[in-house]
């Protein structure tokens, strides 16, 4: 064992900047991609293409959040750097993975066989056409959990994450560019509809080599994937020689399993909560048709793209404390109440700015780069504020988060990371068929308040002297704050027009009740949580 290795803050500072830098510059990346599919292939096919996109997210299940597992294991190895612990967590990590790509690939085939029979279908989505796609989709996942996973870990963990986003970024800026030319290539002749009240561009009857140009560009991203892992391993073998992978048995990989059945919940929710909306939506042209409903899917993905790029890039910044915090604990200790409320209260503040831009500027970037030919049709506050609400709640949410993940408490989440995906998907899958788009939304937001007010109280244990009352009040302004964020698609007369009364009395109802089950739960965790603060002290002074 050589000499310990301390946690660095300059190696915070320039992943939060790296994080940013790339997140931001592949976002315009991929929103250019999106825009010339929109443009020259219309709502049907873009809809199509990002409702697969999504369903895909559900084939990462085979990994069972086990990164984190195995993330949680390294902090305090490497904080000693005991180099020999270190290899045979990695030695096993990577035989995991490779356990995990053939589960992946199973279910891949599975739900590529059975997802495009949920699908209504017309003279442009056939069902042959959708499993092309979910192929094409699946393949770019396979190289990162056969090479690569193991390596962003070590990466990650060691504070050099930085790295893995900059070699993603350029193999991702090369391929999207050239998928991009592709689409450029072949322009179908477009026409638009009227259907229920909405210009849906489709395209002409008669035109099926779409079909063909549309796999060849999804072709080219997935390919990065694989050049991405050559790249890393040159990179990982220089920056870590006496990284050698060595044989381990199973009983040693099946350690990293313990807790895969909480991490696989956590994982599940997130899938749920962010990749559900255009599924159900899916599922939902069984009732509207394929056409509206795909122009639904396309008309969401735009405004989820945008807030979904500064949502991953905000809580890449904010997580970029996790490794720091976790070498620093050695994922024992708790947190220092002070470092913790510094940290706390930047995120907030941080999300609310971002959010409140999110409500103002969503809908009106939309409307000029997505919709130019399409008057107003693409222009929805009410969707940007309910979508940027759910932005902010799950923000606030992330230093709790990385509590938990620093200490391997994945147990005490499995309760409410499985609550919340039976609100979110029980919930949605009722109310599409009575309120559409805007009510899965809701269920969405419904699903996000319950889990942040457990984890809020049930991350206290961690932090080390800070007041309950202290993290009651910055619940109860989050739950403010997020009142107001929805309030303004739905009330301000400025951007949409007549108010109306009975989405306006029905919300207030909800609040109301919200807002005094909040002040009764923060009283009772006030009565019965009042020494946590002095016993963590307590507890780690012995």
């Amino acid at each position: 064992m050589e000499n310990a290795q301390m946690p660095d803050t300059k190696h915070i500072k320039i992943n939060a900047i790296i994080n940013l830098v790339s997140k931001l510059m592949t976002a315009l990346i991929v929103f250019a991609f999106a825009k010339s599919i929109i443009t020259f292939y219309g709502d049907e096919v873009n809809g199509i293409v990002r409702s697969t996109t999504m369903i895909t997210g559900y084939f990462t299940i085979a990994d069972a959040g086990v990164a984190a597992i195995v993330s949680q294991r390294l902090y305090k190895v490497i904080m000693v750097n005991n180099k020999d612990e270190i290899i045979r967590i990695m030695s096993a990590s990577k035989k995991m993975f490779k356990y995990i790509s053939l589960i992946f690939i199973g279910l891949a085939t599975v739900i590529s066989l059975i997802y495009p029979l949920f699908i209504e279908r017309n003279q442009v989505i056939d069902y042959q056409f959708t499993i092309a796609l979910l192929i094409i989709l699946s393949i770019k996942l396979i190289p990162r959990y056969l090479w690569t996973m193991h390596y962003d870990i070590i990466l990650t963990n060691t504070q050099r994450g930085y790295v893995y986003k900059v070699v993603t970024f350029f193999m991702d800026l090369f391929f999207y560019a050239l998928a991009t030319v592709v689409l450029w290539v072949n322009k179908p002749i477009l026409h638009d509809i009227a259907l229920n009240g909405k210009n849906i561009t489709i395209l002409s009857n008669g035109y099926e080599n779409y079909k063909w140009f549309i796999i060849l560009a999804l072709s080219l991203p997935a390919l990065s994937d694989f050049f991405i892992a050559f790249v890393m391993h040159r990179i990982c073998k220089k920056k870590f020689p006496w990284l050698k992978f060595i044989y381990v048995p199973w009983s040693q990989t099946k350690e990293l399993w313990k807790n895969a059945r909480y991490t696989l919940a956590s994982h599940i929710t997130w899938l749920i909560v962010f990749s559900t909306d255009e599924i159900v939506l899916t599922i939902y042209s069984h009732k509207v048709g394929a056409t509206y409903s795909m122009y639904l899917i396309s008309l969401l993905s735009f405004y989820g793209m945008i807030v979904s790029t500064i949502r991953s890039t905000m809580e890449g910044v904010f997580s970029s404390m996790m490794p720091y915090l976790g070498l620093k604990t050695k994922g024992e200790e708790n947190v220092d109440g002070k470092t913790f409320k510094l940290y706390y209260l930047n995120v907030i503040s941080s999300s609310l700015f971002i959010t409140l831009a999110l409500i103002v500027a969503t809908p009106i970037f939309v409307q000029v780069f997505f919709a130019s030919n399409k008057g107003s049709d693409y222009f929805d506050i009410k969707l940007a504020s309910i979508i940027s609400l759910n932005c902010f709640l799950y923000l606030t949410m992330t230093p709790y988060k990385v509590l938990f993940y620093i200490k391997g408490h994945f147990k005490r989440l499995l309760l409410p990371n499985v609550i919340e995906a039976i609100i979110n998907l029980g919930g949605s899958l009722i109310v599409v068929w009575f309120f559409g788009l805007y009510g899965i939304l809701i269920v969405t937001t419904i699903a996000m308040v319950y889990f942040f007010i457990h984890i809020s109280f049930s991350a206290r244990r961690y932090i080390n002297d800070v007041n309950p009352l202290w993290h009651t009040i910055m619940m109860l302004f989050v739950m403010l704050l997020a009142s107001v964020f929805i309030s303004i698609g739905f009330i301000v007369p400025g951007y949409i027009g007549k108010v109306d009364l009975s989405i306006l009395k029905a919300m207030l109802i909800i609040g109301a009740t919200g807002t005094i089950s909040l002040i009764g739960i923060a009283i009772t965790a006030l009565l019965t949580k009042k020494k946590v603060g002095n016993k963590n002290i307590i507890k780690n002074n012995k």
